[in-house]
């Protein structure tokens, strides 16, 4: 994960993001304080959480969600997102009151749904889309 200064006048930080296995960065995106939210997907067992909705890989590849301090120095939290099986993150966004919208697809049976409109997987793969609120 990287910053650049405005109009590409150097290097504000730049840090790896991940653990043992294969990670996948799919998206960032920015609040306004510059706060960066990253999502993808990874098969790293000890891929870095803190403060997880879900602390472990499920599957043998699992979405991820990761929020790093505007300065680079801090994760602010990270979590995995997913279940028994394939689970990726492609896209990323965040609304005016600091939630966070991620979407990709899983061929999970048990992926994470709360108020599902589709409660199960209906093909090999599925779309998805999850929600985080902001954090308190």
């Amino acid at each position: 994960v990287a910053k650049i200064a405005p109009e590409g006048k150097g290097l504000v930080y730049s840090s790896y993001l991940g653990g043992s296995g294969d990670d996948y960065p799919f998206g960032v995106a920015v609040d306004g304080g510059g706060t960066a939210y990253v999502a993808g997907s990874t098969t790293s067992i000890d891929f870095p959480v803190k403060s997880p909705f879900q602390p472990s890989l499920r599957g043998s590849q699992d979405g991820f969600l990761s929020v790093i301090s505007a300065d680079g120095l801090k994760l602010l939290t990270s979590t995995f997102a997913g279940g028994l099986y394939r689970d990726q993150i492609f896209g990323i966004t965040l609304d005016k009151n600091g939630a966070v919208y991620l979407t990709g697809q899983t061929n999970s049976p048990d992926f994470p749904t709360h108020g599902a409109y589709q409660k199960s997987v209906a093909r090999e793969f599925d779309a998805f889309v999850l929600k985080f609120k902001q954090a308190d």
